[in-house]
């Protein structure tokens, strides 16, 4: 008999346990079916007694009606309070979490879940994890330790004598995790759910056959999420309830799990209601992602907004006239220039030379009264002053309208926009405030980049006269016309509020919510914050989630987190850091940690599993690279058809490449904008798309000097993409493999 067999026989009391769940399961699921659905008591009988009391009101004596009044109220409160209908656990998915406790010599089986219920027949209770106070001792205890509890008018104490994340899927126990240990049941009986070393088959030169790749993990469905929440991460879902909380660690840590459920928590504790909150991502796939996570525990109504997307719809609903095309071809420099931290100082040089414009035209309105004086002496927003001063004083009609004209001029950001991107010495203050890092060539590129998008189109789109159906215009400056840059918007959005003092605009103003979550903020350029920002209530809150490691964009420089609050107008709170990594394995914590080398924000992850090897191979070339893929994850695969697997690609014209040499596989996509279907094959994309996900297994088949050189953004674009593997990760190079590659 083979270890691995041996691992994979249960024992009697592992056995027993199993079967009581399931037997557990049963009863509540009994009860639950056949709870009655209508109301709890005869509504009928109610209604009857309001009648009576409302026409024994119209006889009564006045000295009566005290107490009448008093037993119709009652009346009527019960009528509403059980017409409601009564919520009930879902059937398919009634709890994931189990607790069987001792309190003074008495024994109990607790089970928590999303629904609250107690089985009336067998004395099972079902708690709300979100709001019965025992569930705290779920997460901050473990299996035998002895607990407390502090209670409003008493302290409960008592040992835990079973501990277990269950995992229930259509009215079935299908994964049970306790005490290390995780038991899965297939529909065959229950077996020790073990990592198991799969042969490789297929594939060319020994480096393949070294390392097998597959885990046979994939063909279960991993623990419920909400039973894996360790005690630091169930803490910080009630802390700062009124207040911003600061979620930063590393890759597989629970930045986004901590930051959604710390809605559900504080939506429970009746904070605001889920349509109140918007939870703002980097990119469609993690808009998807949010959105199924958020679903599981009922917060549906939750706003998930992609960060660029939010950006250009306000901008378009609250400004009239912005061009309808964005333009794919900004360069670099540009782009960098107007996310840059200093354009937020230049922005303020502006508006002292805007506000002096204004006073030089109120100087010519009066011989007598100095309004331009008076204007520039004024504290405010200069269309409040322009405002106040046509209330305090006279005006002639001329004058009205002048004033009228001068008050239009203040929602025409779009001008002042494009004014400040043409003014090469206004510009040029930006290589001082930036510290060198704005450099001539960039403040080039964006003049002359502005200056073609200010034209008019001269040469209309004639897709039939093109081979491949694309514009004659496209890769061309006349593609640029007319044109609006994405990152425009948000910096219109400022313009607007340095303005008028608020984001007020043709159609209404911001939206305002009670809790804003910022994931990924990392990636956020300090004006994206500062709009942000304005999106909160006087009386909301916020969550910002991030990982500085992960920070992959070249238009931006991460700062530091203080920095973020900071443009949000939020003095540093301290960060609530998460050490471990719970989504890779050791190996790949450690090749991770290794990448980013000078560049790690701290100490290595702690980690709970050891997993599989990374596996390294060497290709001749990318040709040779894909026939080796092909034959590895063709038998992949087949032994593990639920697996996700994920190629990524440093450029995109690589990936495309793999593509077109991968698809004939089946179930082979290529994603571009994070349009991730989160289905198992696999998916070709580039690292530009990864950000947040994971996927079962992670392949980098371009691991070169030439992909990933020795600086900051190409470690930490490496790091990113090794991190996104839940069990094993493979890297492929050419003979010049990546310096730093452990």
């Amino acid at each position: 008999m083979s270890e691995s067999t041996e691992k994979n026989i249960l024992n009697e009391t592992e056995l027993s346990f199993l079967n009581e769940q399931e037997k557990f399961l049963e009863q509540i699921l009994e009860s639950v079916k056949s709870f009655p659905k209508g109301d709890r008591i005869n509504l009928a009988d109610i209604h009857k007694s309001i009648e009576s009391l409302k026409e024994e009101i119209k006889s009564a004596k006045e000295d009566d009606l005290g107490g009448l009044f008093y037993q119709l109220n009652i009346q009527q409160t019960l009528a509403e309070k059980f017409s409601k209908p009564i919520e009930l656990p879902d059937v398919s998915a009634p709890y994931f979490g189990y607790m069987q406790l001792e309190e003074r010599g008495k024994k109990k089986h607790v089970f928590l879940g999303h629904t609250s219920f107690i089985d009336p027949k067998h004395g099972h209770r079902v708690v709300d994890w979100k709001k019965a106070p025992i569930s705290s001792v779920f997460y901050n205890y473990d299996e035998g330790e002895e607990y407390e509890l502090e209670l409003p008018n008493e302290t409960r104490e008592g040992r835990i004598l079973t501990h277990a994340i269950l995992t229930v899927e259509r009215g079935k126990l299908i994964r049970v995790d306790r005490n290390g240990k995780s038991f899965a049941n297939a529909g065959e009986g229950w077996f020790n759910l073990l990592e198991e070393d799969v042969k490789l088959e297929g594939g060319e030169g020994s480096a393949t056959r070294e390392i097998p790749m597959g885990t046979g993990k994939t063909s279960f469905k991993s623990a419920e999420v909400l039973g894996l929440l360790d005690k630091e991460q169930y803490g910080l879902l009630h802390k700062n309830l009124h207040g911003p909380l600061l979620v930063i660690g590393g890759a597989g840590s629970g930045k986004t799990t901590v930051a959604l459920h710390r809605i559900a928590s504080l939506c429970a504790k009746r904070q605001f209601y889920p349509n109140q909150v918007m939870v703002v991502v980097p990119h469609k796939g993690l808009i998807r992602l949010s959105k199924i996570l958020l679903a599981k525990i009922g917060l549906q109504k939750v706003r998930v907004r992609e960060g660029s997307e939010f950006f250009e719809s306000e901008a378009r609903r609250l400004i009239d006239e912005l061009p309808r095309n964005i333009c794919l071809t900004t360069p670099l420099g540009a782009s960098l220039i107007k996310r840059h931290v200093s354009f937020m100082k230049l922005l303020e040089i502006w508006m002292k030379t805007f506000e002096q414009k204004i006073a030089d035209k109120l100087e010519e309105f009066s011989d007598s009264i100095p309004l331009d004086e008076k204007f520039l002496s004024m504290k405010g927003a200069p269309l409040s002053r322009l405002a106040s001063i046509e209330r305090q004083v006279e005006l002639t009609p001329i004058q009205k309208i002048e004033f009228s004209r001068l008050k239009q001029e203040m929602f025409n950001v779009r001008s002042d926009l494009m004014e400040i991107y043409t003014d090469k010495e206004l510009l040029s203050c930006m290589k001082e405030l930036s510290n060198g890092i704005v450099t001539d060539g960039m403040i080039n590129d964006l003049f002359n980049h502005t200056s073609w998008q200010m034209k008019d189109r001269e040469i209309e789109d004639f897709t039939d006269n093109t081979l491949d159906g694309r514009s004659v215009n496209d890769g061309t400056q006349f593609d640029v016309q007319g044109t609006i840059d994405q990152e425009d918007f948000p910096l219109l959005l400022k313009l607007l509020e340095m303005k008028i003092g608020d984001i007020t605009g043709v159609d209404g103003s911001l939206k305002k919510y009670k809790h804003v979550v910022l994931d990924e903020a990392q990636e956020l350029s300090p004006v994206e914050l500062n709009i942000l920002s304005h999106t909160i209530t006087s009386d909301g809150n916020l969550t910002v989630a991030g990982d500085a490691a992960q920070q992959v964009d070249a238009t931006i420089s991460f700062e530091s987190w203080e920095q973020t609050l900071m443009h949000m107008g939020i003095k540093d709170t301290g960060a609530h850091e998460l050490k471990i990594s719970y989504r890779s394995p050791q190996s790949i914590i450690d090749f991770s940690h290794d990448v980013l080398g000078p560049y790690s924000t701290g100490n290595k992850p702690e980690c709970t599993r050891q997993g599989a090897p990374v596996k390294k191979t060497t290709i001749q070339h990318r040709a040779h690279g894909s026939m080796i893929i092909q034959s590895t994850i063709d038998d992949l695969m087949r032994r593990e058809p639920k697996a996700s697997i994920a190629i990524i690609c440093n450029k995109e014209e690589t990936a495309k490449a793999f593509y077109e040499e991968l698809k004939e596989l089946g179930k082979v996509r290529y994603v571009e904008d994070s349009e991730f279907s989160f289905q198992p094959g696999v998916d070709v994309t580039t690292i530009e798309q990864i950000r947040g996900l994971e996927f079962d297994y992670v392949i980098i088949p371009d691991a070169d000097r030439d992909n990933y050189p020795d600086d900051p953004r190409a470690r930490k674009r490496l790091h990113l993409a090794a991190t996104r593997a839940i069990h094993q990760l493979w890297v492929l190079s050419t003979r010049n493999w990546c310096a730093y590659i452990p």
